[in-house]
């Protein structure tokens, strides 16, 4: 699936396998199960929503967190399916995770969790 990286940092992850490189600027981990089968690709595109498709950056900028300052933005690509998460945070609340489908509906709203990472199985 990437043919040309050339060098990839590897840690054991949750049950899976985890590949961490970089790849056209972007910070870049692919989840493989021990089959060696390709479950999942996150791409970190730090805090430029111009990076969303303009479905998502539109759905987050007419919501009610418009006004709350983006901490990171991630893309996720399984085979199943494609989605978004940006975390934000503002003052006095606390920080909030947002994922969205690539047609910009919200899948789910939630508080940030420490150490929660997304995963292959993360279900919406």
């Amino acid at each position: 699936k990437y043919p040309n990286v050339g060098y990839a940092e590897w840690e054991k992850k949750k049950g899976y396998y985890v590949a961490d490189f970089w790849q056209e600027g972007m910070d870049t981990h692919v989840w493989i199960d021990s089959n060696a089968e390709w479950k999942m690709t996150e791409l970190d595109l730090g805090v430029n929503l111009q990076l969303l498709p303009e479905a998502v950056r539109t759905a987050f900028l007419n919501g009610q967190y418009a006004n709350w300052k983006v901490d990171d933005i991630d893309k996720y690509e399984r085979p199943d399916r494609t989605f978004y998460l940006i975390e934000i945070e503002t003052k006095g609340e606390k920080d909030r995770d947002l994922f969205f489908a690539e047609d910009g509906s919200l899948l789910k709203d939630e508080v940030d969790k420490e150490n929660n990472d997304v995963t292959p199985t993360t279900a919406f």
